[in-house]
């Protein structure tokens, strides 16, 4: 599939996103040092129920002047379950910059309707794996909540230089993951994901102790649109709020 190359959506002169009524998360982590208020710019302003052992960061920032910073493995910005998170047969973009600060030699979560271990009520998750060699970048989804089904590509992100990480399922049903712009492993998915009743964790799973170390900026879901895919030119800007 071609590539969509939108003006609206890349570069310094990006001011609208025509997908955004499908924006359901949109997170620029824009705060005080240390602040744990994170607010939401999409239309439907989630409001987390809990910022646990995290919180905002001046010192790095991909966009704006600051960033989510976490720096142990039970950090994570949680959510409630809602109708947003679950995806269900269709279309959907989960994305956001990442920064990480050390080498990933286990798992670690970026999102999470999920929890770390073979279980009940699990919907999807997008995580990092480094306990098998080369390690990986996973899409993990279940249809009835337990049997986990996996779309992977061997990747794990630089340490210290901030990444765009993607994933997106198109109207094909083809699932693909993103580093940079750049397809890191892809498979199709003609599935409907179980809709858990989960809180969905931003840099951690349900357990939280897989939390991703590091930063993360400008998350972004989007509900009903495959944005990408195919290889794309990574935003050179921050997600446009309208």
């Amino acid at each position: 599939m071609t590539a969509l190359i939108n003006p609206f959506w890349y570069g310094a002169a990006a001011a609208t996103d025509p997908s955004f009524a499908s924006v359901v998360l949109l997170l620029h982590c824009e705060g005080a040092n240390g602040s744990t208020t994170i607010t939401d710019s999409s239309s439907r302003v989630h409001v987390p129920n809990a910022t646990l052992n995290s919180s905002l960061t001046t010192a790095q920032q991909k966009f704006g002047s600051s960033a989510w910073g976490n720096s142990a493995s039970n950090g994570a910005i949680q959510y409630v379950d809602d109708p947003d998170w679950d995806f269900g047969a269709g279309q959907f973009t989960a994305e956001a910059w990442i920064r990480s600060t050390g080498t990933i030699s286990g798992q670690q979560y970026i999102f999470s309707q999920f929890r770390n271990s073979s279980s009940t009520n699990q919907a999807w998750a997008v995580r990092f794996n480094g306990a098998a060699a080369p390690g990986y970048l996973d899409f993990v989804y279940t249809t009835n909540g337990s049997t986990e089904v996996y779309v992977s590509g061997a990747y794990l992100p630089p340490t210290n230089t901030w990444t765009h990480l993607a994933v997106d399922r198109d109207a094909s049903n083809v699932v693909r993951l993103y580093a940079d712009g750049v397809v890191k492993g892809s498979g199709t998915a003609a599935a409907t994901i179980f809709n858990s009743t989960r809180p969905l964790h931003i840099g951690n799973d349900a357990l939280q102790g897989t939390g991703f170390i590091g930063q993360i900026d400008d998350v972004r879901i989007t509900k009903g649109v495959g944005r990408y895919g195919g290889a794309f030119t990574p935003p050179t800007a921050a997600f446009p709020n309208s």
